[in-house]
């Protein structure tokens, strides 16, 4: 700093002697001084922050290469990859079900229950009788079945006899359980003369103790000798018949139990196969679009 420059910078010294007070001058502002000082200082802190946020603005994803086109990374890739697998079905046409499973299923209900309209009109009304009297005409006896029953049954004997219809379900029970009385009996064996030997030979005395047969079973039951011991079950199962009967409850049973069961087995048969053509169908269709992009990226 030259003497020149020295001279020119006021003292306060000075200033007193001249009778100039700084703090009565209008020009003076100290407050102004000190914020102007940290307004500089805030001005370089904007500056690094624009230039940090302009750093991190910067999408490198949107480089190009040279040859053309966007340089994916490889964590890019890997997304459009996961991407491409997780909606790879929604691309492909999915052909709809013609009929609606709720008019299906009312289909078949209708069908069903004219079927069993049908049969019951040609069998008739099923009656409850417990007459022990055979009916007079014909047509009746052909309806109807007398049933013969002896049984043993918690220490007591009970005899049964009494007129129910064919098409009752005691009717079926009890025609169910005489199946084995219409088979023909097996015709006995011609006996043959006995062979005349002498005492005291040894054939004689090889055939001297003979196996008696035991009578079956079977036939003592047939021919009454012997009277069965039922079972809880088997008496539980009789007397079910017998309310079916009396309740008139054979052919909403036969309904629900039978054809019921059945037509919602097979209803859920065609579901099943339809869900696997329409599987098979997407399957094909997928494999078709992979031939197809294979050709293309071929040279």
């Amino acid at each position: 700093m030259s003497e020149t420059e020295i001279n020119t910078i006021p003292n306060e010294e000075d200033e007193e002697k001249d009778g100039y007070v700084e703090e009565e001058d209008e020009d003076f502002q100290p407050e102004r001084e000190r914020a102007g000082g940290s307004s500089e200082d805030e001005d370089e802190d904007d500056e690094h922050i624009d230039k940090g946020k302009s750093r991190s603005k910067i999408d490198y994803s949107r480089i190009e290469s040279e040859s053309g086109g966007l340089i994916k990374t490889r964590r890019a890739r890997q997304a459009e990859k996961e991407y491409a697998d997780t909606h790879k079905y929604e691309s492909l046409a999915v052909e709809s079900i013609p009929a609606k499973v709720d008019s299906i299923w009312e289909e078949l209900q209708r069908a069903s229950f004219d079927r069993l309209s049908r049969k019951s009109g040609e069998v008739g009304s099923v009656l409850d009788t417990s007459n022990d009297t055979a009916p007079t005409t014909g047509t009746q006896q052909e309806d109807k079945v007398l049933i013969e029953r002896n049984y043993k049954f918690a220490g007591e004997t009970v005899n049964e006899k009494k007129w129910v219809a064919r098409s009752s379900a005691e009717g079926h029970e009890y025609l169910n359980s005489l199946k084995f009385k219409h088979q023909a009996p097996a015709a006995p064996a011609p006996a043959q003369p006995s062979k005349i030997v002498k005492a005291d030979s040894s054939e004689s005395r090889r055939h001297l103790r003979r196996p008696l047969k035991r009578q079956p079973l079977l036939e003592q039951i047939i021919s009454g000798g012997l009277r069965p011991k039922l079972t809880t079950l088997e008496k539980s199962q009789l007397d079910w018949a017998s309310y079916v009967d009396r309740a008139g409850l054979n052919d909403e049973l036969v309904l629900h139990n039978k054809d019921g069961f059945l037509e919602r087995q097979e209803f859920l048969q065609r579901v099943g196969s339809a869900e696997d053509e329409r599987y098979k169908e997407l399957r094909r269709q997928q494999l078709a679009q992979q031939m197809q992009q294979q050709d293309g990226g071929a040279p």
